[in-house]
C-alpha cells in the first residue's frame, strides 16, 4: 500500500497505540519505545536556539521531546492525518500550525508542521542545525537515494539522526517479512512494504553519499528474541535488566549484527 495512504488510514489507531506512553510505566514495549526516542535525542544532542527539524515525525512524540529543548521545532510527515493527529493529541497544549512551506510563514508558533515527501521534498535547503528521522527509512526502498535527500537539506556543520531496520534482528520480522515477500505472500493492498539493511549495506550507503558516521547505538538484541521478548519480558523492570544485558552484548562482534535496530548520527563528509 502507499505510505501515504496507509498512514492516512491508520493515523488514528498509531494515536490509540502510543496514548498512555507517558501514563503507563509497566508496559515493556512502550519502555523500549521511549528508550529509543532518548538514544536518538542522546545522539542528537540538542540544545537551546537549535533550528531542528523531524522528518517523518507521525504522532509527534518525538517532536515533542525536542520543544523541551528547543522551539519553535519543525515537523514533515507525507501524511496530513498524521500531522492533525499530532497537533490535536501529542503536541498539546502547544502552540502548532500547519504551514505549506517552513519559510515566510506566520511567526510565534511552537512548531510549524508541513505535508512532504523527502524524495521530493520542499523543504529549506541549509536551514537546520539537526535533522532527525525515526521509523521512515524502513519504508524506502533506495536507502542512498534517501539519504541523498537529507544531506542535500544539510548545513555543513549540521548533525542527521535517524534510525534504520536491522535484516538480521533478532526478532525475526524482518527476515519473516523478506522470505513472506519472495514467496509472493505480502499483501500489497493493505500492507506497506518495507526494507531492510545490514550494517555493511548501511556503511556502504554512507560512503556513497560522502557521510560522516559520528555515532550508532543498537537497539533490542537478546530482549527482541521472540521467546524473550514474549515469555520472559513481563515488566518494565525485566525491559531494563534486559536492556543492560542487550549493552553488554554489544561489545561481542557477531551477536552486535542481530540488533532490532541501528540508531545512526552523521555530518556531511566536507573533505571532498
Amino acid at each position: 500500500m502507499d505510505p501515504k495512504k496507509y498512514y492516512d488510514t491508520t493515523s488514528h489507531g498509531y494515536l490509540s497505540k502510543w496514548k498512555d506512553i507517558d501514563k503507563n510505566q509497566t508496559d515493556p514495549s512502550l519502555y523500549f519505545r521511549r528508550s529509543v526516542i532518548s538514544m536518538v535525542l542522546e545522539l542528537a544532542d540538542i540544545h537551546a536556539g537549535d533550528q531542528v527539524l523531524e522528518i517523518g515525525c507521525g504522532t509527534g512524540l518525538v517532536l515533542r521531546e525536542i520543544l523541551k529543548k528547543t522551539s519553535p521545532v519543525f515537523g514533515a510527515d507525507i501524511s496530513v492525518e498524521m500531522l492533525k493527529r499530532a497537533k490535536e493529541s501529542v503536541l498539546v497544549p502547544a502552540n502548532v500550525i500547519l504551514v505549506d512551506h517552513f519559510e515566510g510563514g506566520p511567526h510565534g508558533q511552537d512548531a510549524y508542521l508541513m505535508v512532504d515527501n523527502i524524495l521530493d521534498t520542499y523543504i529549506p535547503r541549509e536551514m537546520f542545525d539537526k535533522i532527525i528521522s525515526t521509523e521512515v527509512a524502513r519504508y524506502i526502498p533506495n536507502l542512498s537515494g534517501y539519504l541523498s535527500s537529507v544531506r542535500d537539506l544539510m548545513k555543513a556543520n549540521s548533525l542527521f539522526v535517524f534510525t534504520v531496520a536491522n535484516l538480521w534482528s533478532s526478532t525475526l520480522f524482518p527476515l519473516k517479512f523478506r522470505i513472506r515477500q519472495k514467496m509472493g505472500l505480502v499483501n500489497e493492498s493493505s500492507e506497506i512494504m518495507q526494507y531492510f539493511v545490514t550494517e555493511s549495506s548501511l556503511q556502504k550507503a554512507l560512503l556513497d553519499q560522502n557521510l560522516q558516521l559520528v555515532g550508532l547505538k543498537r537497539t533490542r538484541l537478546l530482549s527482541g528474541v521472540p521467546f524473550v521478548s514474549r515469555f520472559v519480558i513481563k515488566n518494565v523492570s525485566r525491559a531494563r535488566s534486559f536492556e543492560r544485558i542487550d549493552r553488554a552484548l554489544e561489545k561481542i562482534p557477531f551477536v552486535k549484527n542481530m540488533c532490532d535496530m541501528f540508531v545512526v548520527a552523521v555530518k556531511k563528509n566536507n573533505s571532498h
